[in-house]
C-alpha cells in the first residue's frame, strides 16, 4: 500500500506541505518579528563568515534563509543600513541554504554560477538590498540571526506524534501541481514537501489521502539528483517503498506515492499494524456514516484497535467498536474529545468493526486509529 513510483517534474498530483517542526511560542530574547512570524537578531558587525555561523548556531537560530523577493523585501526594509552575512553556500554544483535546502530564489547583482571552484559565501549590500559573494575568511560583515519560530504553525497545520514523524506539522493541500512549484509553494511557507522517514507514516500519509477522496497519487519529496536519492529537506534517505519495477528514473526524476486503494489492504495479513482515520481527517470532517471491517487472516489472532486520537461533538458524533465483523456486541463507545490519548479495544477473535455516525462533524478533526493483531 502506498508505494512509490517515478513522475516528470511536470506531472500535476496532489501535494503535501509538510515538515515544519513544533516550535516555540515567540520570538527569544533580543530577537525581533520581521516576515510572517520568524524572528531576526543582529549581534553586530566585523567578523568573518565562521564566526557569524557559529554565533547563530549557539543561539539556536542560524545565518537568514530567504526564499522568495517578499522575504528579501521584508528583510531589507529592517537591515538595510548593516552589510551581513547569508546562509546561502555553493556545494560545487549549484547554490544550497547551510541546512542543505536546494535555494530556488536568489537575489545577485548579475549572473552568478555555482561550481567546483566557487567556495565563496555571501552577504548583503545594505545600499541595494543585491546580494555579493567574497571570502568568508579574509572580509567581514555583520552576524544577523534568524529564528524559525511561528507560534500559530500548528493551529493550521496538524501536528503529528508517530514514530520518526514525532512533534512535526503536516498539512495536506488537495489541489494538482507539478513537484517543483509545489516544493516553491512549501518554502514560502518554510516547509517542504513531505519526507517519509519510516512505514507507520507512510502508511499515515495513504490513509490520510484515501480519507481526502485522493486518488491519483500524492507528491512527496523525493528526487534522483546527481546519481542518487535526496529529500527535498536535506535530511537522510533512510526509508523507502517503492513499487514493483521502480526505482526506474527513465520515468522521471520525481517520485510519487501512488494511492489506489484495494479491498485486500484492509486486511491485517501483510502487516503488523496499519493507521486508519476518519473521513477528511485533520479538518472538520462533517456529517459521515462509515463502516470499517478490519480482520485478520490467521484466525488464531486476535485484533486489537487502539484510538490515539479522538475528538467529535458529544451531542452527536459517536464511533462504535463492534466485536467481530457482523453482530451487535458493543465493546467501546466514544463521542467528546479525549485528545491525544491511548484507548485500547481488543476482539475476542480475528475481526472487529468500528461505525463511525457524524450527524454534526462540525469544527472537530475526528478520529485517528492504530490497528494490530497478534
Amino acid at each position: 500500500m502506498g508505494k512509490w513510483i517515478h513522475t516528470t517534474p511536470r506531472m500535476r498530483l496532489i501535494l503535501l506541505l509538510s515538515c515544519l517542526p513544533a516550535l516555540t511560542n515567540a520570538c527569544a530574547a533580543g530577537y525581533n518579528t520581521v516576515y510572517d512570524g520568524l524572528c531576526f537578531k543582529n549581534f553586530g558587525s566585523g567578523v568573518h563568515y565562521d564566526v557569524a555561523k557559529n554565533t547563530c548556531d549557539s543561539d539556536d537560530g542560524h545565518l537568514p534563509r530567504l526564499y522568495s523577493q517578499a522575504e528579501q523585501d521584508q528583510y531589507w526594509s529592517v537591515f538595510h543600513g548593516y552589510y551581513a552575512w547569508t546562509g546561502l553556500i555553493c556545494d560545487g554544483e549549484r547554490f544550497i541554504w547551510d541546512d542543505g535546502t536546494v535555494a530556488t530564489y536568489t537575489n545577485f547583482d548579475g549572473t552568478v554560477t555555482c561550481n567546483s571552484g566557487n567556495t565563496l559565501n555571501t552577504y548583503i549590500n545594505p545600499s541595494y538590498g543585491k546580494w555579493y559573494q567574497s571570502d568568508g575568511s579574509q572580509d567581514t560583515n555583520n552576524a544577523v540571526c534568524a529564528a524559525n519560530t511561528r507560534s500559530w504553525i500548528c493551529d493550521t497545520y496538524y501536528l503529528l506524534q508517530m514514530g520518526k514523524s514525532d512533534d512535526w506539522c503536516y498539512l495536506f493541500i488537495t489541489s494538482l501541481t507539478a513537484q517543483p512549484a509545489a516544493e516553491s509553494n512549501c518554502l514560502t511557507q518554510r516547509a517542504h514537501i513531505a519526507a517519509i522517514h519510516d512505514k507507520d507514516f507512510n502508511d499515515y500519509l495513504k490513509r490520510t489521502a484515501v480519507g481526502y477522496g485522493i486518488t491519483n497519487g500524492l507528491l512527496i519529496g523525493l528526487k534522483f539528483v546527481n546519481g542518487k536519492y535526496e529529500w527535498n529537506d536535506g535530511s537522510e534517505v533512510d526509508y523507502t517503498n517503492f513499487a514493483p519495477g521502480f526505482p526506474d528514473e527513465s520515468f522521471g526524476e520525481c517520485v510519487t506515492m501512488g494511492i489506489n486503494l484495494k479491498m485486500d489492504e484492509l486486511g491485517l495479513c501483510h502487516s503488523t499494524s496499519i493507521h486508519i482515520f476518519s473521513p477528511t481527517w485533520g479538518s472538520a470532517t462533517g456529517p459521515a456514516l462509515c463502516d470499517y471491517a478490519l480482520m485478520d487472516l490467521d484466525k488464531t489472532k486476535k485484533v486489537t484497535v487502539e484510538i490515539v486520537f479522538f475528538e467529535s461533538n458529544s451531542c452527536c458524533d459517536t464511533l462504535t467498536i463492534y466485536d467481530g465483523l457482523v453482530g451487535s456486541t458493543v465493546l467501546k463507545t466514544l463521542s467528546g474529545y479525549y485528545g491525544f490519548t491511548s484507548i485500547k479495544v481488543t476482539a475476542s477473535a480475528n475481526a472487529i468493526r468500528m461505525e463511525w455516525n457524524a450527524k454534526s462533524g462540525a469544527h472537530v478533526r475526528g478520529w485517528h486509529a492504530k490497528v494490530t493483531s497478534a
